[in-house]
């Protein structure tokens, strides 16, 4: 890459981001236009300069075959000096296991309750 091109890179990457919020890596991607690598390599640099600073951190959402979960904590960037929000601690294994637990509950009483519910609506249609 050029130089012209690495300093409107530069000034893109900037001009997506906020003094106010914090934003996601895949936002800055979105809302840039840039791929990827060119954000995250961009992104270090402006850390390293101290342009740029981790605001937060958010866990993500994923879903899963029938459930939400949440992963891992991502960083979430803005602009100006400040120091780096610390991530949040991991779960302990106990509490990974309390929510996983948790989840399949909750699962089992949506069958269950989808089932009481089909049972209702066939005992009805064969009534009539």
């Amino acid at each position: 890459m050029t130089r012209p091109d690495r300093l409107y890179t530069r000034k893109v990457i900037l001009a997506s981001m906020s003094y106010l919020k914090a934003k996601l890596i895949d936002d800055i991607i979105k809302d840039s236009g840039y791929s990827r690598a060119t954000v995250w390599n961009m992104i270090g640099e402006l850390r390293e300069e101290g342009i740029v600073h981790i605001g937060g951190w958010k866990k993500r959402m994923h879903f899963g075959s029938d459930t939400l979960r949440c992963g891992a904590p991502h960083a979430m960037y803005m602009r100006g000096k400040g120091p780096d929000v610390p991530r949040p601690p991991q779960l302990s294994k106990t509490e990974i296991q309390r929510a996983f637990r948790a989840r399949a509950r909750a699962a089992k009483q949506v069958r269950e309750g989808t089932r009481a519910f089909s049972n209702i609506l066939a005992q009805l249609g064969a009534s009539e």
